[in-house]
């Protein structure tokens, strides 16, 4: 099978279990746990590009298996908005997803301390050590609470992420404006 196939793979099956958004790390932990063994940078390029349909860039939407609805969730295209699973109603300390599409693109200078991609080494690392992911929150909604929860052997790991400050503020009204106060004194 190839790197294709193993995330429709692993999309399908999240889709199927009640999870119809999704992230590149949670994708890339479903494709781990089907015995995927490629790396989780190619599955993630695959996510984001490849397989995106309304990915921008040369590469983008070459197989147009996914759709980006808002900043870091993704759905299958061919899975309409209206099916069963989206439909599902959260358990627990769940909240629904929001689905966002008019945020821009995170740029390269915040794109590799943002919460999520924190969130996502720490997926990859967790699986690559045997834990199975039970669960990841969606940092584009800024979910409170546990980020990663995590099982292996009868142990139950739950996890809360921090990304690094940024030096410019990311929303509301002061967005794209530099912060009064420095990176490392925030991030204490």
């Amino acid at each position: 099978m190839g790197i294709r196939e193993d995330v429709l793979e692993a999309a399908r099956s999240l889709t199927e279990r009640g999870t119809p958004l999704f992230s590149p790390a949670e994708l890339i932990a479903a494709a781990r746990s089907a015995g995927s063994t490629y790396a989780d940078a190619s599955l993630r390029t695959h996510v984001v590009s490849y397989m995106c349909k309304n990915a921008g860039g040369a590469y983008g939407g070459r197989y147009p298996d996914l759709l980006r609805v808002g900043r870091g969730l993704y759905r299958l295209a061919e899975a309409a908005p209206s099916d069963r699973a989206s439909r599902r109603r959260p358990t627990g300390r769940q909240r629904p997803l929001r689905v966002v599409t008019d945020q821009p693109r995170p740029t390269h200078q915040e794109d590799w301390f943002s919460e999520a991609n924190v969130q996502a080494a720490v997926v990859r690392h967790l699986v690559a050590s045997g834990w199975r992911v039970l669960r990841v929150a969606d940092t584009a909604s800024r979910e409170h609470g546990v980020d990663v929860d995590a099982e292996r052997s009868g142990e139950r790991l739950l996890a809360e992420v921090k990304g690094y400050p940024g030096t410019a503020y990311a929303r509301g009204d002061r967005k794209g404006m530099p912060k009064s106060t420095r990176a490392a004194a925030q991030a204490r």
